[in-house]
Formats: C-alpha cells, structure tokens, sequence
C-alpha cells in the first residue's frame, strides 16, 4: 500500500478534502510567489491528482446522481435543432461565396485568397444555446490590406443580398471589425477572421493591413481546430468542454480561461490517467475542480502545454497572477459545494456579481454542515500594488 493510501479517506469528507486541497494550493503558491524573486531553472510543481496517484481509488456508487445532473445541465445547453439549422445555413452560405473567390480570382480583384476553413466552437459542436456564433478563417495569399478586407465584406453583402440568394439572408447586417468582419442575419453571427499565409506575417503593417496580433490568432485557430479533430472526438470531452463553457460564463474567476485552455482541460481530464481509457463525465468533471482548486494553472505548476506552439509553452503563463489566483479560489469554493452535493447550486446559481455571489454563498451554506462555514477565500495576490508590471510580487 502507498504512502498516499492511508490518508484517502479523507477524500470522501467535504469538508477534510477541500481543506487539503487549499493547504497544497497554498504550499504551491508560496513556492511559486517566492520563486519569482530567484533565478534558476524551471522546476514545475506537480498538483494533487487524485486520479494519477490513487488509480484504484473507488467513486461512491451514488455519484450516478451527479451524472445525471451533467446530462440534464448538458441538455438545457445544447442548441436547438432549429438554432443549429439556422447558423449552419448562414455559415455555409458565406464559405460557398468565399471558395467561388477562389475557384474563380477574377470576380474579386481586391486580393487572393488561398482557402477558408471553420474553425472555433461550432465547428467543434461545442456551442452554447444561445450564443449562434460561429467562426471562419479566411486566408489571404496576398497581405490582408485594411481596404481588401473592406471590399470583400462588401463583396459577401452583396452576395447575400442579391436577388439569387436565399431571402433568409437579405437583411442581414455586415460591419467591419479589428479581426475582419462580422455577418449578422436574425440571431446568428458569423465571424470572418482574416489572415494571410505564414510567410507573410513578419511583412505586415500596422497601418495598412489588418493587426499582426488579429492575424496570428486566426492562424492559430486554424492549428487549434486540426489538433481538435485529431485528438478531442470523444463525446465525454466534447460534453464536457460545453459544461466547463457554461461555468466560465456564470463564475466570474472562470472567465479567465479561454475556449482553448478549456478544450485542453477537457480533454486532459477525460484522457490523460493511468488506464488511457476515457473518465466517465461525472469522475472527469469531478477532477476538473480537483485540479483546479490544487493549483494546476497556478504559477510554477505542470499546467497545460499548449501542443499547437512551439517552446513548451504554459497557458496559464499567460494570465496575470490574481487571474491564476482566481481560478483558484473559485474552484476550491465549487469543490466545497460539489462535495457537498449541493447539485442545485453548483448548476443553477452564478457569480457575476458580488449579490450574487453572496446569495450563491448564503444558498449553498443550508446544504452544508451547520458547524461549517463557506466563505470565498481571498486570492493572495489580491493587492495590485504588490504586483510589478511584469506579473511578479513584490516583497518589502
């Protein structure tokens, strides 16, 4: 028996767990904040993974009540048929007027384009109900110039509006944007970003052609959405990735992570353990917060490695450190919460605000042991002025 199996009783107390996990946020924390003042090389701090260390640790049976809460929250996020048919329809007409550029170059003079793709969360099916959003990367061979990108929106609004096009599409409202243009037509938003090809990138000028910052991104999209297709099919990820979504959207220290960051963290989770066979959703939505609220996007910690990037790049390195910290808190607070199978609250209650926050708190502490108290921990690196320009401590 390990040394970490005579201490994994613990795991199924709410109140010892959650505990435990803030102590290993805080050592990890500690190390990190003082590290920053050191030089050296880089020595990443693993975080408290349940499901690498104790592989054979047992689920309560009971935890179905928490699969089914999943699946039904699942439901109410899903897009209607009708939501799906319309943006589909919207995007796949834009991409028709698109290729015909680039079947047959002659019919818009203002720059070639090399191909078109559909990237981002519908093309995933990651969507969420209400949000009929859906991306396009459209590639320039030439450089994107500010007027190119100004004549081919206006070139699709035509398109769209002609008299030969479907009469679904011809209010729709085009309008320029820093990363391209937007369609809009009723309730669905296509977001055309515009990019040229790799090579070109270092010949852009802020001035004439569309941002260097903009046009890295949509290439980016472009990598994000192969290494998807590749590697995060599963059903288990993709349901989960919409959960994680809808968490980001109601929990104000979850809005810090990117689309990206959560398709990764989905997929690790489900993924990444010692049977290489797939989590079920509730064991691999369980240890979504397990690892979050340990510190897994914490400075110093193993974090995610973006695959898409080149120099084993961290993307929690890209958040400020109360972002970090935030993520942190917030998550060790919803643990508390889940372990406490306050379902009702984990799923229905937000924290946009500070009343809701403390209607979610006053809600959540009926579910729990009267001897306990759920308070929102204070992040540690809460002070601005403790933080220096480039994210570090500062220590008087």
């Amino acid at each position: 028996m390990s040394d970490f199996s005579v201490s994994a009783g613990i795991l199924s107390d709410p109140i010892a767990f959650p505990l435990l996990i803030c102590l290993v946020s805080s050592v990890v924390g500690e190390a990190t904040y003082t590290e920053s003042s050191q030089t050296g090389p880089f020595i990443p701090q693993f975080p408290l993974d349940i499901v690498m260390l104790e592989p054979n640790l047992i689920i309560p049976a009971d935890d179905q009540k928490l699969l089914q809460c999943l699946l039904d929250h699942h439901g109410k996020l899903t897009p209607s048929p009708d939501s799906q048919h319309a943006l589909s329809n919207l995007n796949n007409r834009i991409c028709e007027i698109l290729d015909n550029i680039i079947v047959n170059p002659s019919i818009f003079e203002s720059g070639q384009l090399d191909h078109v793709r559909s990237v981002g969360s519908f093309k995933l099916n990651t969507w969420l109900n209400g949000s009929c959003i859906s991306d396009l990367a459209c590639v320039f061979r030439t450089l994107p110039t500010l007027e190119a990108v100004q004549n081919l929106a206006s070139f699709v609004r035509r398109q769209l509006t002609s008299n030969n096009s479907s009469s679904e599409h011809v209010n729709c409202k085009v309008e320029l944007e820093s990363y391209g243009f937007s369609v809009a037509s009723g309730d669905c938003i296509v977001q055309v970003l515009i990019t040229t090809t790799p090579m070109n990138l270092n010949r852009t000028s802020p001035d004439i052609h569309i941002s260097l910052a903009a046009q890295k991104i949509a290439l980016a999209s472009i990598r994000h959405l192969r290494w998807a297709e590749d590697n995060a099919t599963h059903t288990t990820v993709k349901v989960l990735i919409r959960i994680l979504k809808d968490f980001r959207r109601r929990f104000r220290g979850f809005s810090y992570m990117n689309s990206w960051l959560i398709d990764l963290l989905a997929h690790y989770v489900v993924m990444n353990n010692p049977s290489r066979q797939p989590l079920p959703l509730n064991h691999a939505f369980r240890r979504v917060f397990h690892l979050l609220a340990s510190g897994f996007l914490l400075p110093n910690s193993t974090g995610l490695i973006d695959p898409c990037e080149q120099g084993n790049l961290r993307l929690h390195s890209l958040m400020s450190l109360v972002e970090q910290d935030e993520i942190c808190c917030t998550a060790q607070v919803l643990l508390r919460i889940l372990n406490y199978e306050d379902y009702p609250s984990l799923f229905t209650h937000t924290d946009l605000d500070d009343t809701s926050r403390e209607q979610l708190l006053k809600t959540a502490t009926k579910s729990i042991d009267h001897l306990s108290t759920l308070e929102w921990p204070e992040p540690v690196a809460l002070h601005s002025q403790q933080i220096t320009e480039n994210g570090k401590i500062k220590f008087d």
